[in-house]
C-alpha cells in the first residue's frame, strides 16, 4: 500500500500523466492535499480520474479542481466520495467538464433535478452515467437527460428513491 507522502512524491515525477486511478485509498489520510498536487499540474494532460471511495476529500478541493483539470477531463468517477456526496456536484461539473464521456456518481445522494438538467445542457457528448442511489432525481428529468444527450449508452439509475 502507498502513504500519503509516498503517493506525492510520485505524483510530482509524472509530468505526462493522463489517466490516473486512485480508487479506495487505505493509507491516504490527507485525500486532499493529493488533490491539491494534482490541480497544480498543467492543465490539458489528465483525461480521466478515478477517486471511487475518497471519503475525505473536501467538497471545495473537488470543486477546485474541476475549475482548473475539468475541460479536459473525459472520465470522473466520484462514486462513493461521502464528503462531497453531500452536495449536487453536477453544476459544478457541467460548468466545469464540457467533454466528460464518462461520469460515476453512486451514492451521491443530494444529486437533483436541476442538478441533472444542467449537466445534460453543458455535457450533451456523456456516454456512461452513474446516478445510483440519488434520492432527488424524477423521471421527467431523466426524460431530459436522455432527449439531450443522444450518445448516452450506459445510464445507472439503481436505486432511485
Amino acid at each position: 500500500m502507498v502513504s500519503t507522502s509516498e503517493l506525492h512524491l510520485l505524483l510530482s515525477k509524472l509530468k505526462n500523466l493522463h489517466w490516473l486511478n486512485l480508487g479506495a485509498p487505505a493509507l491516504i489520510a490527507d485525500q486532499d492535499s493529493i488533490i491539491h498536487l494534482i490541480t497544480e499540474k498543467p492543465p490539458g494532460l489528465l483525461r480521466g480520474i478515478n477517486l471511487w471511495y475518497w471519503d475525505k476529500i473536501s467538497f471545495s478541493s473537488m470543486r477546485q479542481f474541476l475549475r482548473c483539470q475539468g475541460q479536459f477531463l473525459l472520465e470522473l468517477d466520484l462514486g462513493w466520495c461521502l464528503n462531497i456526496g453531500h452536495h449536487d456536484v453536477l453544476p459544478i461539473v457541467s460548468s466545469n467538464c464540457p467533454n466528460i464521456v464518462a461520469l460515476f456518481l453512486t451514492a451521491h445522494y443530494e444529486t437533483t433535478d436541476s442538478g441533472l438538467q444542467s449537466f445534460a445542457k453543458a455535457c450533451s457528448k456523456i456516454e456512461q452515467l452513474d446516478i445510483l442511489g440519488s434520492r432527488h432525481i424524477s423521471y421527467d428529468s431523466l426524460e431530459v437527460l436522455i432527449s439531450l444527450c443522444k450518445s448516452l449508452a450506459l445510464l445507472d439509475v439503481s436505486y432511485l428513491l
